[in-house]
């Protein structure tokens, strides 16, 4: 495994070199990009949007995994649309809603998925064992960290 690098920010420890990548949903074409950082009071991941190939602020608030399975919970069963996940975030501005759909939607997550409807998402049967899958990559990353220190 080739030497990861770490940024210390005020409550994560981020992998500095892997940022991961989303397609926006309205144009595939482009992406957004996000960081994945562990809590340092709690063994706790999170996320933040990081980066974006067009125009489009965004906010570089931490969600956390625990989070999102929450939010996740509540939408087992039903359809909805991206304004849904404006609850993810206490302020900020409209794209926010879309990018972390797009991050739940993406490879890496696939906790979501489109409906047939474009503008309508579901939950996928299996999101806990997904995200749990995901935890466990990220351990690995954050193992080396630990290690060194």
């Amino acid at each position: 495994m080739p030497e990861i690098k770490f940024i210390k920010s005020k409550e994560y420890l981020v992998l500095k070199d892997m940022k991961f990548e989303a397609k926006k949903l309205k144009n595939s074409s482009s992406s957004i990009y996000f960081y994945v950082g562990r809590a340092y009071s709690r063994p706790e991941y999170a996320i933040s949007i990081c980066g974006n190939d067009d125009i489009g602020a965004f906010s570089s608030v931490w969600i956390t995994f625990s989070e999102i399975k929450e939010f996740l919970k509540h939408l087992i069963g039903t359809q909805f649309g991206t304004d849904e996940f404006n609850e993810l975030y206490q302020s900020g501005n409209n794209n926010n809603a879309g990018f972390i759909a797009a991050v739940l939607l993406s490879e890496k997550f696939g906790v979501i998925r489109k409906e047939p409807n474009e503008f309508k998402y579901t939950v996928v049967e299996d999101y806990m064992n997904k995200l749990k899958s995901f935890e466990q990559e990220l351990q690995t990353y954050f193992t080396t960290y630990d290690e060194k220190e």
